[in-house]
């Protein structure tokens, strides 16, 4: 959804939140980009993946999440405001207006992964 769109949403009472994402690693040269905003009615990291699969295609969508389970794919760690949503509730974990997400792949000594997005 462009601002445009979410304009209109907004006049016509359907809210919607605006998520910051950041993408590292091999993540961010798949969208070409370190950080960017989305505008997402469902307030979930499912509805935030298909918005971003809308953006970048369902190559993204497979990098992140295995079709079969539907679960998070190993081979990326997505962290809301520094939890790992895997210790949430996984891809249903609820977001709000203003939630940073980061997408990056596994690494060892994640913790400065962590420090460099600025969590507490």
């Amino acid at each position: 959804m462009n601002r445009r769109e979410s304009g209109i949403r907004n006049l016509l009472g359907v809210k919607t939140l605006r998520i910051t994402v950041q993408f590292l690693g091999n993540i961010r040269e798949i969208t070409g980009t370190r950080e960017q905003a989305f505008d997402i009615a469902e307030a979930t990291v499912q509805a935030l993946v298909e918005r971003m699969t809308g953006e970048y295609g369902d190559d993204f969508k497979r990098t992140l999440i295995h079709t079969s389970t539907g679960k998070v794919s190993s081979s990326v760690v997505i962290v809301l405001n520094g939890v790992d949503i895997e210790a949430l509730k996984g891809v249903k974990t609820n977001l709000k207006d203003g939630d940073i997400v980061a997408i990056f792949p596994p690494v060892a000594g994640g913790a400065n992964i962590i420090r460099a997005l600025g969590s507490k």
